[in-house]
């Protein structure tokens, strides 16, 4: 009779036993992705039915700077309240120089017109990149990926988050986030090495 708990007849085992999980690396960091990309779409996609508000129709609606016969260098070298004589330099506001949430407005209006969904589209998919951003860069410092995931997770869905991903006009402080984060990410990627799952 075979003595099935003999290491030398044993079957192989399925799951790979270097990991806690029994996953490969690969699989849990898309499993990870895919989870942060479905809670930032449930906590931000009813925005996809909002109107324009507040600066919106100021910023967006009624600003010169987005229709495409207007010259690229006005957005690129002028405050965001330059077409506005009760906002702009002239009234002692030219304190608001933004020109690549100026461009981005200009490419989403030569793509989808003024439809207030495609801004706050655009605002939930940059939402996504940063939280994507905040899962690799919290892995890199503490190179466990599931506290990176839980990190990224509670930035997904905390509430301070709101205002800038539901107004379309806040895209700059999500779009700042972006470039700080992957900015930090170089930073830690020239200094140390990166991914590196810790047991």
């Amino acid at each position: 009779m075979r003595n099935l708990s003999s290491p030398k007849h044993s079957n192989p085992p399925l799951l790979e036993p270097s990991s806690a999980t029994g996953w490969s690396l690969a699989l849990r960091t898309t499993c990870a992705v895919t989870a942060l990309v479905i809670l930032v779409a449930a906590s931000y996609s009813n925005s996809l039915q909002n109107g324009f508000t507040w600066d919106d129709h100021q910023q967006i609606v009624m600003n010169p700077g987005l229709r495409s016969d207007t010259p690229l260098s006005r957005l690129l070298f002028s405050d965001v309240w330059a077409f506005s004589p009760l906002l702009g330099a002239s009234a002692g506001n030219a304190i608001y120089y933004r020109p690549l949430q100026m461009a981005t407005f200009r490419a989403t209006v030569a793509l989808a017109g003024l439809d207030p969904a495609a801004f706050h589209l655009l605002s939930v998919l940059c939402m996504g990149v940063c939280t994507i951003l905040c899962l690799f860069l919290f892995w890199m410092v503490t190179g466990r990926l599931s506290v990176a995931f839980a990190a990224a997770a509670l930035f997904a869905v905390h509430p301070i988050h709101a205002e800038a991903v539901d107004w379309a006009s806040a895209i700059g402080d999500v779009g700042c986030t972006i470039f700080l984060l992957a900015a930090f990410m170089l930073f830690l990627l020239a200094t140390k090495p990166a991914f590196q799952e810790k047991s």
